[in-house]
């Protein structure tokens, strides 16, 4: 894995730790559903300031149809299914307990899924770790 790689994705899980602790407080104060707005209205200004900014705003136009296809299926999966799921169950969970349960589970379905969409290697210590993550996710229900 390369550095930078390595780094963006330490920086993101970063990100991602110290999330639920807003939320937790946020959802509890209202819907999953408005939780789930406010965030979307926030994080559509701020993308599109920095798309104009930087002139990455342009490939909205040069993006084919099969492209926009499958962004906008994973946007409706990750971005507004899984989120409302997960902004549910946060209100009557525990962080401690929901998010490396979420998080082990969407490694395991990832990693599977990748192996038989994109061809990716399930080598051995991929599998070996698959299956040490599952055991991790039995402990902690």
């Amino acid at each position: 894995m390369a550095e930078s790689s390595f780094l963006f994705a330490v920086l993101a899980a970063l990100s991602w730790g110290i999330a639920p602790l807003f939320e937790k407080w946020g959802v509890l104060h209202t819907s999953p559903y408005f939780t789930l707005l406010v965030q979307s209205l926030v994080v559509s200004v701020a993308l599109l300031a920095v798309g104009l900014e930087s002139g990455q705003f342009q490939q909205v136009f040069s993006l084919n149809k099969q492209s926009w296809l499958f962004l906008a299926i994973a946007g409706l999966l990750s971005g507004l299914l899984a989120q409302m799921f997960y902004f549910k169950a946060l209100q009557h969970g525990e962080i401690s307990r929901l998010i490396p349960l979420i998080s082990s589970l969407q490694v395991v379905i990832a990693t599977v899924s990748a192996s038989f969409v994109w061809g990716e290697t399930m080598n051995g210590m991929k599998v070996l770790g698959t299956l040490l993550i599952i055991l991790g996710i039995y402990f902690i229900r």
